[in-house]
């Protein structure tokens, strides 16, 4: 399955906790600890905050993504990676 559709597989966000994202920031994650919404892979840095993005969803995730585009634009404005921040 993975090698017929790779980006179904793919996290969100780079791979970094998909609540701290919608709140603006970067946070590592725990890779045990996630949630699949519409064929899309969530990951988190705990179980509280996967609780926590799931009581806010609907619309956590336009809120991620909106961040998550911000944080890609700043970081393409620093020509550098995200452990810089």
């Amino acid at each position: 399955m993975f090698l017929e559709a790779p980006e179904l597989f793919l996290p969100q966000y780079g791979g970094y906790c998909a609540y701290a994202v919608s709140k603006g920031k970067l946070v590592t994650v725990d890779p045990d600890v996630y949630v699949v919404l519409d064929e899309k892979l969530f990951l988190f840095s705990n179980a509280e905050a996967r609780t926590a993005f799931e009581n806010e969803e609907p619309g956590i995730v336009q809120v991620a993504d909106g961040k998550w585009a911000e944080m890609e634009s700043e970081r393409a404005q620093k020509k550098g990676c995200f452990s810089c921040f």
